[in-house]
């Protein structure tokens, strides 16, 4: 293990640190992988040649924000069947948000939801049928 100096306090760290234990500065940057410059992890756009970086976890951040979304809607449907002008939005809504949600962390929430919201659209679809037939 080797000891550099930190470019913004100068003072020893590390070669393994990622970060400066003095004064926290990012010493291992990110790369743009357009340019091969490096940018901060802060960066969302490379300001070497304009290039739209995306951070990993906030793209599972989302998903799993999804997959919670998905399982609110498909629990909301339990009652919205009951009112097709509610329940196909809610439902439908809980399916597309559940399906975004399968490729994250929270999985099992967005199966859930996907379920739930799959039984009560189709639910729906019959409460529709049949309210359509008894008072035509």
């Amino acid at each position: 293990m080797a000891l550099i100096k930190c470019k913004e306090c100068g003072k020893e760290v590390s070669d393994q640190a990622t970060v400066c234990i003095h004064c926290g500065y990012e010493l291992k940057q990110r790369v743009c992988p357009e340019c091969g410059k490096g940018v901060s992890k802060d960066d969302t756009i490379c300001s070497y040649c304009g290039f739209h970086l995306v951070n990993k976890n906030d793209n599972f951040q989302k998903r799993n924000t999804y997959a919670l979304v998905g399982m609110i809607l498909g629990l909301c449907s339990i009652i919205t069947w009951l009112l097709p002008l509610v329940g196909y939005p809610t439902t439908i809504l809980g399916i597309i948000f559940s399906s975004f949600g399968l490729n994250s962390n929270k999985k099992a929430m967005a199966i859930t939801g996907l379920a739930l919201s799959i039984i009560f659209f189709i639910i729906t679809l019959i409460n529709s049928i049949v309210g359509a037939v008894m008072y035509s």
